[in-house]
């Protein structure tokens, strides 16, 4: 589970219950846990890294636009998958509930609460 989410401050409380979105601080009852890929293309070199995002659908929906716009810009012909990895990403926004991260790190904190 990433950090970006305090998910302690949710512990004894329903999995399913709305939490804050630790980007807008908005209530939402589908916190989302997205690892998108960036990928760099410089004509023959590439730079990629993964970036962990922990936010409500709305913040989501934002930073896929954001990032699939970084990523065009500098993407070849060569890797039109990046455009079919963001509409899944997009899709899944609109599926209703926290993502399964979210709420296996609240059963778990929830039967050993020391942890």
């Amino acid at each position: 589970m990433p950090d970006d989410l305090d998910i302690s401050i949710h512990t004894g409380k329903d999995p399913q219950g709305p939490f804050p979105c630790p980007r807008c601080g908005h209530d939402s009852p589908s916190i989302k846990v997205i690892h998108f890929p960036i990928i760099l293309f410089l004509i023959l070199f590439i730079m990629a890294w993964k970036k962990t995002v922990v936010a409500c659908p709305s913040c989501i929906r934002k930073l896929t636009f954001l990032f699939l716009f970084i990523n065009l810009v500098t993407m070849h012909l060569a890797s039109p998958r990046y455009v079919v990895i963001a509409i899944s990403y997009l899709i899944r926004t609109f599926i209703p509930g926290h993502s399964t991260d979210v709420v296996e790190t609240l059963r778990s904190l929830a039967a050993n609460p020391t942890v």
